[in-house]
């Protein structure tokens, strides 16, 4: 069975951060962020960069580029959308967090490497009390179809960071992780 690898640190900001929930990914271009990334076997950091400005889903968007592959994301009508994640394209963009939202039904297309599948997706949110210390937070879950395999990508964003923590499943067992270490 072909595993997907699409978990990438969902980071950006485009066009500024205002009041709409984009304070969860506060970036600017040339940010970076470090993670350790974990596959089971392996755990190695991964050091993500903004690298420039893109159009996503006809949204001013930024691509991100690190080991895992490269991303896409732009916010759109208050929704984090995302064209690309580690290399696997989404058609139209996939919404991975909606600060206002509480579930966001997705259907379109999977692109990877030579794919192109029909997919389905759920994508449910929690927002979270604020920790001591740490800030409010937003559970963001992607809970895909692609044919007859199930996909799950589980993100905390963090105000004013972005994100922390973030998981992909395929079939109910874990294929990476990645937790923040820095931001710059």
């Amino acid at each position: 069975m072909t595993r997907l690898a699409w978990l990438a640190p969902v980071l950006a900001c485009a066009g500024g951060c205002s009041d709409d929930g984009q304070t969860y990914m506060p970036l600017s271009l040339h940010s970076r962020w470090s993670y350790l990334v974990d596959d089971g076997v392996n755990k190695m950091p991964d050091h993500i960069r903004v690298t420039r400005r893109i159009p996503v889903g006809g949204a001013p968007g930024y691509e991100l580029a690190g080991e895992l592959g490269v991303s896409q994301f732009a916010w759109q009508n208050g929704r984090l959308i995302s064209s690309e994640l580690s290399n696997t394209r989404f058609i139209p963009p996939l919404p991975i967090l909606a600060p206002r939202e509480r579930r966001v039904h997705w259907r379109g297309w999977v692109l990877s490497g030579d794919k192109k599948e029909p997919a389905v997706a759920d994508v449910d949110f929690v927002k979270l009390k604020k920790d001591e210390g740490t800030g409010d937070s937003i559970d963001s879950t992607v809970s895909m179809k692609i044919n007859q395999r199930h996909l799950n990508l589980m993100t905390r964003f963090r105000a004013d960071f972005g994100i922390v923590r973030q998981e992909q499943q395929t079939g109910g067992q874990r294929d990476l992780s990645l937790v923040a270490l820095t931001t710059s």
